[in-house]
């Protein structure tokens, strides 16, 4: 940064600034009751040295940008190389509502007038950095259980010619940084005693849906049991369910089976105790740049929520979605089996937001039909340690050859 000696005794206080943690900055470092940059005055402390808040806006920069093309992505032989003035980069990292890091103009020219003969590039994700192993080798990571190996996760791989095939990231300890994120992310949530989440299933007439055990997950031996599901494989039951009645109706109404099976039913099943769960439905705002505290979960906060993305995109039943299926079959698998929270514990689902319904969230628990019971009459069976169905719940609906457009007619119960 060129030295300048009129800047010096200058001061700037943090009304002149939109980015949060440059406002903390600039507050807990005052030591003048005036600002230079907006006029501010005050019998109080408001104002912090300049040439410090500067030295902070720019190592916020760093952090993400380089002016040194070969910690960059870029090629130096490639004259076609993408860069950025110092402007752009303010421009590029506005928050939330798009509010901007430096709300003064005469600050940014400050800025630009200091980092005038400056070039910057994006700065290169390595393995090394916080995540970037787990960013750079998620692609590989779907490529691999997809189509190489999706159950010796330990071992290295070999290749076709019975040489080991070195990935670069085990599929284990992408596994670990994801769980990693999560733990410090935030994400992991106690789900409360008392929690509602709405169960529908799809049948014919001729097998009326009254209780848990109809309306709950499929035991082991049940055929239902063996289609695959977004986050549990054949033959592996879990509970799956919805934050509202009409999220839980669309995610089970297949227009396919309408004929045979022209009824949906849906219940309310309720928690009995508390439990931990991950939630994929709340994943935080990605960390400011100027956070030094929180920025090296950049990477990995910008992976959740492409991994939320990813979650909730549309798999079509056409027979290949046990293949589609299976990279968050195997998430699931992690979390269910291996991943522990901060304070050692287990989880017991997750919670995701809905492919089918716009705002609606869905969950799967890790609970099998054995594991569900009725409540009637307002009493609960204490057989069942975990989900119980609030039978007065239940609802019987009559499905309509334009289901998603026109809703659903409920019928009468003929129970």
């Amino acid at each position: 940064m060129p030295a300048d000696d009129k800047l010096t005794n200058r001061h700037v206080c943090a009304d002149c600034f939109g980015d949060d943690p440059i406002r903390r900055f600039v507050r807990d470092h005052v030591v003048s009751g005036m600002c230079d940059f907006c006029g501010r005055q005050s019998d109080g402390l408001v104002a912090a040295p300049w040439e410090d808040v500067l030295r902070f806006i720019l190592d916020g920069l760093e952090s993400c940008w380089t002016t040194n093309i070969y910690e960059s992505v870029e090629d130096p032989e490639d004259e076609f190389q993408h860069s950025y003035d110092t402007r752009q980069l303010i421009e590029s990292v506005s928050g939330d509502g798009g509010v901007p890091p430096i709300r003064n103009e005469s600050v940014i020219e400050e800025v630009l007038r200091s980092t005038d003969a400056l070039t910057w590039y994006n700065r290169a994700l390595t393995s090394r950095d916080p995540y970037g192993g787990l960013v750079l080798s998620w692609g590989d990571f779907w490529d691999r259980v997809m189509r190489k190996s999706r159950f010796f996760f330990h071992v290295p791989m070999r290749g076709d010619d019975a040489s080991l095939e070195p990935p670069e990231m085990p599929t284990a300890k992408i596994l670990d940084e994801l769980g990693e994120i999560v733990r410090r992310g935030e994400l992991v949530r106690t789900l409360s005693s008392g929690t509602r989440f709405f169960r529908a299933r799809q049948h014919s007439p001729d097998h009326p849906v009254r209780s848990a055990f109809d309306l709950g997950p499929p035991p082991r031996k049940d055929r239902k049991a063996l289609c695959a599901n977004r986050m549990s494989p054949a033959g592996i039951v879990m509970f799956y369910g919805a934050s509202d009645q009409r999220t839980a109706l669309r995610e089970v109404y297949d227009p396919r089976r309408a004929y045979d099976e022209p009824e949906l039913t849906v219940g309310q099943f309720v928690t009995t105790t508390d439990f931990g769960i991950v939630d994929l439905t709340n994943v935080p705002p990605v960390p400011s740049i100027f956070d030094r505290d929180r920025r090296t979960l950049r990477s990995g906060i910008m992976f959740l929520h492409r991994f939320v993305e990813e979650v909730k995109l549309r798999v079509t039943k056409d027979g290949t979605e046990h293949l589609e299926y299976v990279p968050t079959q195997v998430v699931t698998e992690y979390f269910r089996h291996v991943f522990k929270a901060a304070d050692g514990s287990i989880v017991r689902g997750i919670l995701y937001p809905s492919s089918i319904e716009d705002g609606g969230d869905c969950c799967v628990l890790f609970f099998e039909a054995d594991q569900c019971s009725d409540q009637r009459g307002g009493r609960f069976d204490q057989r069942s340690r975990w989900l119980q169905l609030d039978t007065d719940s239940i609802e019987h609906f009559s499905d309509e050859p334009n289901f998603v457009s026109s809703g659903l007619k409920k019928r009468p119960d003929r129970s």
